[in-house]
C-alpha cells in the first residue's frame, strides 16, 4: 500500500496507481479510501471501466445493489465487452436484485464474449430457466 501510496503522489495523474491503492485499501478494510481513489481514478480519465467494475463490487458487498448496478453499467458503457462485469452484474440481477431475464441477458453475453467459466454459467442460466418457468406459465 505504501508503494502505491507513494506512486500515486509522484504521479497524481495516473489512474492505475489510484486503482492499485483502491485495491489495497479494500483488501485491508479502508473501504471509505477504496471508494474514493475508484473516485479519483473516474474522475482523472472521465471514467474508466477498471476503476467503476472495482467500484460496484465494493458497492455490492456493502448491500448498496443500485448503486452496483449503476457502477456495472458505467463500466460497460465505457468497454461494452468487459466479460468480468457482464458476469458479476449477472449475478448482481440474478441473486440481489431479483430480475431473472436480465441476469440472463448477462450471463449470456459473458459467454458469448468467452467467459472464463463456461460451464459454471449455463448450470445458472439451466437453474434460472427453471425458476422462470412457473412464471411464463402464468396467465
Amino acid at each position: 500500500m505504501e508503494i502505491f501510496q507513494s506512486l500515486r503522489d509522484r504521479h497524481p495523474d495516473e489512474v492505475v496507481f489510484h486503482i492499485n491503492l483502491g485495491v489495497a485499501y479494500k483488501r485491508i478494510g479502508l473501504l471509505e479510501e477504496a471508494i474514493g481513489s475508484y473516485q479519483k481514478a473516474i474522475l482523472l480519465e472521465g471514467g474508466h471501466p477498471e476503476a467503476y467494475y472495482n467500484l460496484a463490487i465494493l458497492f455490492r458487498e456493502q448491500g448498496e445493489f443500485q448503486k452496483a448496478k449503476e457502477a456495472y453499467h458505467q463500466a460497460l458503457g465505457l468497454d461494452p465487452q468487459f466479460k468480468e462485469a457482464h458476469y458479476n452484474l449477472a449475478i448482481l440481477y440474478d441473486l440481489y436484485l431479483s430480475e431473472p431475464q436480465t441476469a440472463m441477458l448477462h450471463y449470456q453475453k459473458y459467454l458469448d464474449l468467452g467467459g472464463d467459466r463456461p460451464e459454471e454459467v449455463r448450470i445458472w442460466m439451466a437453474a434460472l430457466r427453471k425458476r422462470l418457468e412457473p412464471q411464463q406459465e402464468t396467465p
